[in-house]
């Protein structure tokens, strides 16, 4: 049955990165920069002991081309970027520890509305907002991991059972702090959730915010595979009625569309997920958190409703053997600029892999169109 389940689950995660055609064009900088965004939070995180990590996994097995890989079609060439003038300073912004606590790693229930069947899901997700165990704490995941009937819909997503509808979302933390410094580099330090917080999930979580598809293309519906949950409850047989654990949210940073361009292209990313290891029945009881880096290719804009925003990074990482990394967040300089929804594939000319993944400048403009993200989004920065 588990066996079952995860080759379903590792047949769509492939899948879904089959279904992409490339970024439909380069963002170009509008000649009329976005409005203010909110004034940003500063909120620190504390160092953490490390552990050895396991030995690099092995490549995975080449896989056959196909037309939604950006690998598999031409990049589009940029635009030289413009020299600095004298009146011009570069902008920055200071590195920040990443707070593993903010990544969590789910395992969503869902029920068939026909005939009663029930299945499970895998995936991460990483915190946006701190409220308590009750109500206001908000994970940003993909969709895919969430939305099954979506998924069904989508080329090579046919296996896909369309009548599952999602029911609830363990969450699992780690109850210790534990970090990523700017200085690392990878191999990074690998956690079992098992000893670090226990077999127990933590929390549950229900579906609070699906993308809203009125406007958007076909293309920017597809890619804009976001979805946001709600952490209404604790795990009572876990904590004691007075336990209030903490769940503190990822810095975001909003870069503009220069910003993407000029400052953000080229430069290394952070991914911690909760990467599958296991086969049979661990799949769903070992949670390991994984960390890989990589570096931003481009960034592409949306072709519609989302026609000058960075929409979709393309990353270059190395090969990885392990899959089910959907949800996980990317970060720059320890700041959230994205999340992991596709397979990495390989790379012409290249030993190292590449994939296009959902930007959170695109998941907050569409954000924007059904509720003040402020509300959602609590630690957001900007460059200086």
């Amino acid at each position: 049955m588990f066996e079952k389940i995860l080759s379903l689950i590792t047949g769509l995660f492939i899948s879904l990165a089959t279904l992409f055609q490339g970024p439909t064009k380069p963002v170009v900088p509008p000649v009329n920069p976005p409005p203010a965004r909110p004034a940003p939070n500063t909120r620190a995180s504390s160092p953490a002991a490390a552990r050895t990590p396991p030995p690099l996994p092995p490549a995975p097995e080449p896989v056959q081309p196909n037309p939604k890989s950006p690998e598999q079609a031409p990049t589009p060439k940029r635009e030289p970027e413009k020299a600095l003038t004298a009146h011009e300073v570069p902008k920055s912004i200071e590195a920040r520890p990443i707070d593993l606590r903010s990544v969590v790693g789910l395992t969503c229930y869902f029920e068939n509305t026909v005939d009663g069947s029930k299945t499970r899901y895998r995936g991460s997700g990483v915190i946006i907002r701190e409220g308590t165990y009750q109500k206001g704490t908000y994970i940003l995941t993909n969709r895919h991991v969430v939305d099954l009937l979506w998924t069904s819909k989508l080329p090579g997503g046919e296996g896909t059972e369309p009548n599952m509808k999602l029911k609830e979302c363990e969450v699992r933390i780690f109850t210790a702090e534990r970090t990523i410094l700017p200085e690392e580099v990878y191999p990074y330090p690998y956690y079992d959730l098992q000893i670090v917080s226990g077999l127990q999930h933590d929390f549950k979580a229900r579906l609070a915010y699906l993308p809203a598809t009125k406007e958007l293309s076909s293309i920017e519906d597809r890619d804009l595979d976001y979805a946001i949950l709600e952490v209404f409850g604790k795990n009572e047989s876990k904590y004691f009625a007075h336990e209030n654990p903490r769940l503190p949210p990822a810095s975001i940073l909003l870069p503009s569309p220069e910003e993407w361009v000029d400052i953000i292209t080229g430069s290394r990313i952070v991914m911690p997920g909760y990467a599958f290891q296991q086969t049979g029945s661990g799949s769903f009881d070992e949670f390991r958190l994984l960390t890989k880096d990589g570096v931003v290719k481009d960034i592409y804009a949306g072709d519609t409703t989302l026609k000058d925003v960075p929409m979709t990074i393309l990353v270059e990482v190395p090969p990885d053997a392990y899959g089910g990394r959907s949800g996980s967040p990317i970060f720059y300089k320890g700041y959230l600029i994205g999340l992991v929804a596709t397979k990495a594939l390989p790379a012409p000319n290249s030993k190292d892999y590449q994939s296009a993944q959902p930007a959170i400048t695109g998941i907050m403009e569409n954000m924007e169109s059904q509720t003040d993200t402020r509300e959602i989004f609590e630690n957001i920065f900007s460059f200086e």
